[in-house]
């Protein structure tokens, strides 16, 4: 499957939001995740934190708070992207601050490119609860291609 990579990383973002014939990926819609705002070089993520997002303990699974987190980071490397460019993530590391309840609330998680260059970007996710408290912070590297 190729993507259209016209016009620019930030339009095809914008479009994401807008909906429509625009569909996030499954593997993101499947999680909940849904864009909230964004603009060059950051990204405003939400989903909800329900029953089936958790792990033995009654909070949620490091792995879906793990894909909240590279969704972010990915994104906030996406609305960078020039026409004909695209991406991949190649690392990312996460410390986890809080566990996340299970409370049916709305989480957030931004995601922001701290430097961007010619073929890396290093971007920056955080994800909090619906109290607005940090529980989870990612760094990570995106490699940049042409299309």
């Amino acid at each position: 499957m190729t993507r259209d990579l016209s016009p620019n990383g930030l339009a095809r973002v914008t479009k994401l939001m807008a909906g429509g014939s625009t569909a996030l990926p499954a593997a993101i819609a499947r999680a909940g995740i849904s864009i909230s705002a964004a603009e060059h070089g950051s990204i405003i993520l939400a989903m909800r934190a329900g029953s089936e997002h958790g792990n033995p303990h009654g909070t949620m699974h490091a792995g879906v708070t793990a894909t909240l987190l590279d969704t972010a980071m990915g994104y906030a490397t996406e609305t960078t992207l020039q026409e004909g460019e695209d991406f991949t993530t190649i690392e990312f590391k996460i410390n986890f601050f809080a566990a996340i309840p299970l409370d049916d609330r709305t989480l957030s998680a931004t995601g922001t490119v701290l430097r961007r260059g010619r073929r890396t970007a290093v971007v920056k996710a955080s994800a909090y609860d619906a109290e607005g408290r940090e529980c989870a912070v990612a760094l990570g590297t995106c490699m940049i291609v042409s299309g």
